[in-house]
């Protein structure tokens, strides 16, 4: 018996490819394919895989159905420009189906009256903006300077809306800004915006353990959702509570494709790839898109598309130990270990624009992960900053190097395999201020 997602995406699918066929830019690529066979989720991996690169190359890919109401401009990982155009109809379908989504996945327990504060834009995070409805009024609020940070506390701590009175609040952000958020509350001692904050809603990165903490101590009577996604696509997925993986939302369907091609694999990790259904996605619909992200397929308890993300593709390592190219490492795993040690450098939560800011090492882990080429095969250069320098306290810096070894060989299976097929890594310990940390982990 199929489900209701199954159903869903069996009406939507054939309208989406025979709709996206119509565009220039697919036209080409799917010359010599049978469109009949690729209207089913079997069939759309007939269908080959695009990438942010072909589509911010693309002059033609538009469907000419009037004027766009809304750009979405982003740079994402890669600082790579793309643009994107949403119509009315598209955002119309959108919102009529929020409230739907919202009574039919993992966030329904959250679905009741609040009032959303949220510091995302709808120019540049799209499918990351919470949509108006009428159980959730949105209210845009910025963390980018002190004086706005201001500003939007003071709002929390004495809000006032008519039919609003009484109501919980969900914040709603990167988990950054919250932080940010969180810190001037905090500062300030504003109870009663702190206690009033029901639900907070991550979006465009993930939340490592030390801001977890930090972000119950503030908001004690919150609940947490971690979300997926992109600002180019129309729709993402977020975090089950019950199975502890990702699934997505009603309007994009999801695979999981090999390392080197375009091959949908039933397991194993492999490159996330989303397709957006019409009529939520017209002018310029994403069909099997690479996410830049690689995943690995779910064995999860809900029955439904699921996966597990290992971090961004340019940023895992990747490396041949003589049976095809595998991941080695997780840096999701690495980000975990690395924030378990106390001696370990983050990055700061102030943004560049907000003066001395915050300050607080809340952020993720500095480190970077480089694959080495040797003549008996790749192996691994972990850098990892650290809190003091390893020459005047040798033995606590060689306690730090084999925790994140053991760390790893405990909690990431690919570092394991890797390791059991002679994958070497050394380990170096930098000081503070020499590396970044580890960018976006979604």
């Amino acid at each position: 018996m199929s489900t209701a997602l199954e159903d869903f995406h069996r009406r939507f699918l054939p309208e989406t490819i025979r709709e996206a066929a119509q565009i220039p830019f697919y036209r080409k690529r799917w010359a010599h394919v049978d469109l009949a066979t690729a209207t089913s989720e079997e069939g759309l991996q007939e269908l080959p895989v695009i990438t942010r690169a072909e589509v911010a190359d693309a002059q033609d890919l538009f469907l000419d159905r009037g004027r766009p109401s809304l750009l979405i401009h982003t740079s994402g990982t890669d600082a790579r420009p793309l643009v994107r155009f949403r119509s009315v109809s598209e955002l119309e379908a959108m919102r009529a189906l929020s409230d739907r989504l919202e009574a039919t996945n993992d966030r329904a327990a959250f679905s009741r009256e609040r009032v959303v504060f949220t510091t995302q834009n709808l120019s540049k995070h799209a499918s990351a903006v919470p949509i108006v409805s009428d159980i959730a009024p949105v209210i845009n609020i910025s963390t980018d300077n002190n004086w706005q940070l201001e500003v939007a506390v003071n709002l929390l701590d004495q809000f006032r809306m008519p039919g609003a009175e009484g109501l919980d609040f969900e914040l709603h952000g990167r988990p950054k800004h919250l932080a940010l958020l969180a810190h001037a509350l905090l500062e300030k001692g504003a109870s009663e915006g702190r206690g009033r904050v029901g639900l907070l809603t991550f979006v465009g990165g993930r939340v490592s353990t030390n801001l977890t903490n930090f972000l119950q101590y503030a908001f004690p009577h919150a609940r947490f959702v971690q979300t997926y996604s992109l600002a180019e696509v129309v729709s993402g997925g977020y975090l089950c509570h019950l199975c502890h993986l990702y699934h997505l939302d009603a309007p994009v369907i999801g695979e999981v494709v090999g390392l080197g091609n375009a091959r949908r694999l039933s397991s194993g990790a492999g490159r996330l790839v989303l397709t957006e259904l019409h009529p939520f996605s017209q002018l310029q619909p994403l069909i099997r898109y690479d996410t830049g992200d690689l995943a690995v397929v779910g064995e999860g308890v809900c029955g439904r598309f699921s996966f597990q993300l290992i971090g961004r593709a340019s940023q895992v390592p990747i490396g041949d130990l003589g049976e095809g190219r595998q991941v080695l490492m997780s840096l999701h795993a690495l980000w975990d270990v690395l924030d378990t040690l106390p001696s370990v450098e983050r990055g700061r939560t102030d943004n560049a624009s907000a003066g001395s800011g915050v300050g607080w090492q809340l952020g993720s882990p500095c480190a970077e992960v480089r694959v080495v080429e040797t003549q008996r095969g790749p192996s691994l250069r972990l850098n990892v900053g650290i809190l003091h320098s390893p020459h005047l306290f040798p033995t606590q810096a060689e306690a730090t190097r084999r925790s994140i070894l053991d760390g790893l060989a405990q909690t990431d299976r690919f570092f394991t395999a890797a390791t059991r097929a002679g994958l070497k890594t050394q380990v170096k310990l930098c000081r503070p201020g020499e590396l970044e940390s580890l960018s976006r982990g979604k």
